[in-house]
């Protein structure tokens, strides 16, 4: 819960979570974010190589999910695509802004 309410107050663009947590597992935490509006990437941890959570954290559209115990050149990879993930889609927005403006002037 400690973590669920850090993320609302602090908006981070990437998330890295355990599955196994005290009182909320990582993929509940996932979904009540979702549920509140955070945009946000996450990345999955579990020491469990189990297909369901896999799939669950899939469904939910988690970046990338890591079975432990993680390797430091696996983790910086995950985190570096999803720096990179997180640029594109910036510079997607910011290309798309003028026609955005552009077409709020049309249709007011």
């Amino acid at each position: 819960m400690e973590g669920y309410e850090k993320a609302i107050s602090l908006r981070p663009d990437i998330i890295l979570t355990d599955i196994r947590m005290p009182e909320c597992d990582g993929l509940e935490m996932i979904r009540r974010l979702q549920a509140g509006g955070l945009s946000t990437k996450y990345v999955v941890l579990s020491g469990y190589a189990e297909f369901e959570y896999a799939k669950t954290a899939i469904t939910l559209g988690v970046e990338d999910f890591i079975t432990k115990p993680v390797e430091e050149d696996e983790l910086c990879a995950v985190l570096q695509k999803s720096c990179r993930s997180l640029q594109r889609e910036q510079e997607n927005h910011e290309k798309l802004q003028p026609y955005e403006k552009h077409n709020e002037r049309l249709c007011a």
